[in-house]
């Protein structure tokens, strides 16, 4: 996770959504699953601190 897009998204204060794509590689299969989570306000979290959240709201996404 890089520290840039949290930076960004602090500026104008509006709540991020973590996501997490998953993609079955199965040779000639779709298999494409987008899940979307609870909107965030990192406004007040320092840059590090919101770094972590997303992280690990993606990481529970993905174990879903």
């Amino acid at each position: 996770f890089r520290h840039g897009a949290v930076a960004i998204a602090k500026q104008p204060t509006v709540p991020l959504r973590s996501v997490a794509v998953r993609r079955q590689y199965k040779l000639l299969e779709k298999g494409l699953t987008i899940e979307f989570g609870k909107p965030i306000d990192i406004g007040k979290m320092e840059t590090e601190e919101a770094n972590e959240y997303i992280r690990n709201a993606v990481v529970k996404l993905l174990r879903k």
